[in-house]
């Protein structure tokens, strides 16, 4: 499948979930989903660190220095950018792969029918469709609300669960993620008050 064929398949993951998640994919193109997905973030976030890295520097007129400080500004700014060229897909390939067995397990204990692969690769759209707006303010909320009932639709859908029992997966996973959010949150904070305290 070429790139442009993949971004068309991504948005259309927002107007017709159902049409996206009974379509039989390959791994292969659930992964390239995501990465093309985190790519949009990933660039714009690099450009947006050149920027400021070049426009950091350039602000200390008269500053001892002051080219020294510039070059500094401007190495940084492409080290973050490269750093989240890299990072960004490596770590949303991460996510996808174990928040994805996650909740094919969770498909699968309320009577799911379909393969980790197949699943993954149906995912890896609604991860990558997910991706390719969530970095937007105020977008990001609307996206991570639907991306609810998109998840409905994967496990309706992807993984031929009726209506009652896709909401239970949904609500399941939403549960899920509320617990393991506490308890990160919790452990880091923790952590971070005995640093304080030392």
């Amino acid at each position: 499948m070429d790139i442009n064929t993949i971004y068309k398949e991504l948005i259309n993951t927002y107007t017709e979930p159902s049409k996206t998640f009974k379509k039989q994919r390959k791994f292969s193109d659930g992964l390239l989903a995501v990465v093309l997905g985190s790519l949009v973030p990933a660039v714009i976030l690099a450009i947006v660190f050149l920027i400021a890295g070049t426009a950091v520097g350039t602000l200390l007129v008269g500053m001892p220095l002051k080219s020294l400080i510039v070059g500094a500004s401007a190495l940084a700014g492409v080290v973050l950018a490269i750093t989240v060229l890299i990072g960004i897909p490596i770590s949303s390939i991460i996510n996808w792969l174990i928040a994805g067995a996650v909740l094919w397990i969770i498909g699968k204990i309320i009577g799911g029918q379909v393969e980790i692969g197949d699943f993954l690769a149906r995912y890896g759209y609604l991860v990558g469709a997910v991706l390719l707006l969530a970095w937007i303010p105020i977008v990001n909320i609307i996206v991570l609300i639907y991306s609810l009932y998109l998840l409905y639709m994967l496990y309706k859908e992807g993984m031929k669960l009726d209506s009652t029992k896709a909401a239970i997966g949904v609500v399941i996973a939403i549960i899920l993620a509320v617990i393991i959010n506490t308890y990160v949150v919790s452990i880091f904070g923790t952590a971070g008050l005995i640093g304080l305290l030392k």
